[in-house]
């Protein structure tokens, strides 16, 4: 509803005012956020870049405004997962804003929070703390303890304390910024609802299924709304699996009626032969395996593969996809069919290990328990015991401190 007001406002400004006039900037640079926050980032790009190419010549590097356009191009390249050229936007902004307004402007905890954000995402963990903490001290010493941008703060710092894997820290922060939020904001506010999604997928990593799945149910109900709420269906797909019981078909049948609307919703986005479809594939196709679904999952996975092979034939995800299409053709008794793909799967990824990254690590002694599994099957203990053995010392390896990944 807001979009035709920015664009009559954009349209009258560039004919009446001018292109360079600061209110025509100010639109500029409003047309570009309003694309930002509907997620149709390749079209608020070149707002963005015109607003701040102009805000430099008409307004000079150092102007609140410019800073505000050098931000907003951070957070559009954030947004596209172009993390490395985000970093010297955010960093520019940052140093502008502490040097030029001090840390009482607005602008300056907006750009530490900004940058907090960025290093967060680039897995940067131990810069982030600092930052957070600081632009909280500021933002609590300015408006207090229940303003809005405080609770986003909180809500920032607790959410790189679930990264780290914190949940005594981040479980109890994301509960205080949800209630501040809630009383603040209401329960409708997008900020709000995004803390609910928060506060669910910790108490699903907590274990708390119970209370995670109302929370996640909410959240993802409100991401038709929502687009930046995307993530919620795989984290509520994640927790209803957790808490299925297999012998239970209608159990079952919520997770399996949830990943075929997931998936629908995927399909209607992605092209059909894409990277990120195969990878949407596989994502929906654990929790069938889970499940014991061995059916359902076997039509994703050889999809997943197909697509996976045409496009990164030699990529470790690749191999993965067949030691998890073999393990879905394993819980059918189809053993002649799966031993093939367990092989070549748990091979491949084992000379590729060095490139799998320390999350996916888990998948090569996954892969071991399918081939376990398969030669019991067989009847076959002396392949049987070999592989055993091989998947007791995976184990071993992955339990040093220095082979854990967080899991994610």
């Amino acid at each position: 509803e807001a979009e035709p007001y920015y664009r009559e406002a954009l349209e009258k400004r560039r004919r009446v005012l001018g292109d360079e006039h600061p209110d025509t900037l100010t639109s500029i640079s409003n047309m570009g956020n309003q694309l930002q926050e509907q997620a149709r980032l390749t079209e608020a790009e070149p707002y963005c870049r015109e607003a701040l190419e102009k805000r430099r010549r008409v307004l000079g590097d150092e102007h609140p405004d410019t800073l505000i356009s050098i931000n907003n191009m951070g957070n559009l390249l954030k947004a596209q997962r172009r993390l490395a050229e985000a970093e010297p936007y955010y960093r520019e902004a940052l140093e502008k804003s502490h040097r030029v307004l001090g840390d009482e402007h607005p602008l300056t905890p907006i750009s530490i929070n900004n940058m907090g954000a960025l290093l967060h995402d680039q897995g940067r963990l131990a810069e982030v703390e600092p930052l957070y903490k600081r632009a909280l001290a500021i933002y609590e010493k300015a408006f207090g303890p229940d303003h809005p941008e405080v609770l986003r703060t909180k809500g920032n710092l607790a959410a790189l304390y679930w990264t780290q894997g914190k949940l005594d820290k981040s479980v109890p922060l994301f509960e205080e910024v949800l209630k501040g939020q809630e009383a603040k904001l209401g329960r409708q506010h997008p900020d709000t609802l995004r803390n609910v999604a928060n506060l669910g997928v910790n108490y699903k990593d907590a274990g708390r299924l119970a209370e995670a799945i109302p929370l996640l149910e909410e959240a993802y109900r409100a991401s038709k709304q929502y687009p930046q709420l995307g993530f919620v269906g795989s984290q509520l797909l994640d927790a209803c699996t957790k808490a299925a019981d297999p012998s239970r078909p209608e159990s079952t049948a919520r997770v399996v009626a949830l990943m075929q609307e997931l998936l629908g919703a995927a399909r209607a986005k992605l092209p059909k032969d894409s990277p990120e479809l195969a990878g949407q594939l596989a994502q929906f196709g654990l929790p069938l395996l889970t499940l014991k679904a061995w059916d359902e999952a076997e039509p994703l996975f050889r999809e997943c593969l197909a697509i996976r092979e045409k496009n990164q034939p030699d990529a470790w995800t690749t191999f993965n996809t067949k030691s998890l299409l073999g393990g879905a053709l394993l819980g059918q008794n189809k053993l002649a069919e799966a031993e093939p793909l367990l092989l070549d799967g748990y091979r491949g990824m084992k000379e590729r290990e060095a490139a799998i990254p320390p999350p996916g690590k888990v998948r090569i002694p996954e892969a071991l328990e399918r081939l376990v599994r398969l030669y019991e099957a067989k009847g076959n203990e002396t392949e049987a015991a070999a592989w055993r053995s091989k998947l007791e010392a995976a184990r071993a390896e992955q339990g040093k401190p220095d082979a854990k990944g967080d899991g994610r």
